[in-house]
């Protein structure tokens, strides 16, 4: 979606991974990857306490 919005000379962070994972595997790459799961866990965590404790009320 990026590459249409943006010009061809932007270098966003997915796709600068992305040429990262292409070139070689770094643990630049994997830092950025663990922390978005970790945050796309704790959203889907805390959504699931908030729409139960609003479920028993």
């Amino acid at each position: 979606m990026t590459l249409f919005i943006t010009s061809v000379n932007a270098i966003t962070l997915p796709r600068l991974m992305w040429m990262g994972l292409r070139d070689n595997i770094d643990p630049a790459i994997a830092a950025p990857s663990v922390i978005l799961i970790i945050v796309t866990v704790l959203v889907l965590a805390v959504r699931s306490v908030v729409t139960r404790q609003r479920a028993v009320r």
